[in-house]
């Protein structure tokens, strides 16, 4: 203890002589520059002013030199102070910075519908901390369930917007099929598509065309298509894109499937009829 306030007299011994040899040595210098005669006044300004400079840097020099180890042990501490405090409140962070990251990339607002790491739902609310949507399911139903999920997630996770900016978009399901069936059911799909878009592809088709336009992009096909995928042996799948309102999506697959059943049924009825054979009934003996 001695030690150290030994070392903290000396120190401050020799700042103040350092202080009191700076101030008189830029007094005799201040002096003998204006007791000289000059030919020019803007050249002794100069002068006075260079001096006062050199004073200020020999003194902050000096005292870096004098109370070098205390800066750096000061250093050390306020370092491991912002770490100490970086770490306690890394998530405060990383929500705050999702947030600026919505705010300058625009990636949503009130009243989108997005997805992000699993979750899908309507925005309902977001402040600088957290996000709040209205989860929605299957089939495009609410559910209920309100989402609160931090900003971190936005600096951290991909965002999908289905409807910023937009009015139709593309959509594909899957719908499994016998390997044996695939070519008839391929078509009824096909056909059951074109039935149940039949009423806005037209308004779908001008709403990729604006957008192709005014992005630079190639105009997507907006018919209904079928694509055909062999996943097994015995099985097909059956992929069918569809045009769709951003929040009729799944309501759009239900119909084209609904459809697609219907039309299957009636056409397994129709071969039943067609080889004159009535239902089987099974009695029981009594």
């Amino acid at each position: 203890m001695e030690e150290f306030l030994d070392s903290r007299a000396a120190d401050l011994v020799a700042t103040a002589l350092l202080v009191l040899g700076v101030v008189v040595g830029r007094a005799a210098a201040v002096r003998y520059i204006r007791s000289q005669e000059w030919d020019n006044v803007q050249l002794s300004r100069r002068w006075l002013v260079t001096i006062r400079n050199v004073a200020l840097l020999v003194l902050l020099f000096g005292i870096v030199v004098i109370w070098a180890e205390q800066l750096r042990t000061a250093a050390i501490s306020l370092l491991a102070l912002g770490a100490a405090i970086v770490i306690a409140t890394k998530e405060l962070i990383m929500c705050v910075s999702g947030s600026i990251v919505r705010a300058s990339g625009r990636s949503f607002s009130i009243g989108d519908r997005i997805e992000i790491k699993g979750m899908r739902g309507d925005v309902v609310d977001h402040s600088l901390l957290v996000t709040t949507i209205l989860e929605v399911g299957p089939g495009e139903a609410r559910t209920g369930r309100t989402i609160v999920f931090p900003n971190s997630l936005l600096v951290t996770d991909s965002v999908v917007n289905e409807t910023a900016g937009r009015d139709f978009v593309l959509h594909a399901f899957t719908v499994p099929v016998d390997r044996g069936e695939w070519r008839e059911a391929a078509d009824q799909l096909l056909s059951a598509a074109e039935d149940t878009v039949e009423s806005f592809v037209e308004q779908a088709a001008a709403s990729f065309e604006e957008r192709a336009r005014r992005y630079s992009l190639a105009l997507p096909s907006v018919r209904p298509q079928v694509v055909v995928d062999v996943s097994s042996p015995t099985t097909v799948e059956l992929t069918v894109r569809v045009p769709a309102p951003v929040n009729g999506k799944g309501r759009i697959e239900q119909e084209v499937i609904l459809r697609w059943l219907r039309e299957s049924s009636d056409t397994d009825l129709d071969e039943s009829d067609s080889t004159g054979m009535l239902p089987r009934v099974n009695r029981s003996e009594t």
